[in-house]
C-alpha cells in the first residue's frame, strides 16, 4: 500500500469535513461561473456579489449559497456555488445573465448523489482558494437516515453522520 503525503493527508481530511458538513442541507442549484476576460479576484468576487444580488432583487427574497473560488491553469478566478432558496426559478434566465455580462457558466439542478459538495470544495481546500457561505443554514436540510438513489436507480442507504469523503470519491 502506498502511503499519501501528510500535506495530501491533510488536504483530503479538510476536504471531507467541508463535504460532511455542506452534504446536510438541500440547495437547488449547482453552479461553475467562468469569465471570458482576467479579472483580477476583487473584481470577480463582485462580480459573484452582483449576480447574486439581481437574482434577490428578481425574485424578491435571499439565496443562500456556500461558493468557493479556484483558479484556472490561465489563472483566471472560476466559482463553483451551491445555491439554495432558488425553487420554481428558471435557471437559463440567469444563465443567461451571466454569460452576457462574464461568460461560460453551467447553472444545474443540483442533485445530492452528484458529487456536488465535494467539487466545489476540493479547489478551496487545495489550494486555499477563497470561498464564503451566506445563510445555509436557513435551508431545509435532509434527514439524518435518509435513502439516496445512484444513477442507475440502485437504492443505498447511509445515515448522514457516516458519510465520509471515499464516498465522494470513487
Amino acid at each position: 500500500m502506498t502511503s499519501v503525503p501528510e500535506g495530501k493527508q491533510q488536504v483530503k481530511t479538510l476536504t471531507g469535513e467541508w463535504v460532511n458538513f455542506l452534504s446536510k442541507y438541500r440547495y437547488t442549484w449547482f453552479t461553475h461561473l467562468s469569465f471570458r476576460d482576467i479579472p483580477s479576484t476583487f473584481t470577480a468576487q463582485n462580480r459573484y456579489h452582483k449576480f447574486i444580488r439581481a437574482i434577490e432583487k428578481d425574485i424578491g427574497h435571499e439565496v443562500y449559497y456556500f461558493v468557493g473560488m479556484e483558479y484556472t491553469r490561465a489563472g483566471i478566478p472560476h466559482f463553483h456555488a451551491l445555491m439554495g432558496n432558488l425553487e420554481d426559478i428558471q435557471r437559463s434566465t440567469w444563465w443567461r445573465w451571466w454569460f452576457t455580462r462574464y461568460g461560460r457558466n453551467v447553472i444545474e439542478k443540483y442533485d445530492p448523489t452528484q458529487k456536488g459538495c465535494s467539487y466545489a470544495t476540493k479547489y478551496t481546500c487545495k489550494q486555499l482558494g477563497w470561498y464564503e457561505i451566506k445563510g445555509i443554514h436557513n435551508l431545509d436540510t435532509y434527514e439524518p437516515d435518509r435513502s439516496i438513489t445512484k444513477r442507475k436507480g440502485q437504492q443505498f442507504h447511509i445515515p448522514m453522520q457516516d458519510l465520509k469523503m471515499e464516498w465522494y470519491t470513487e
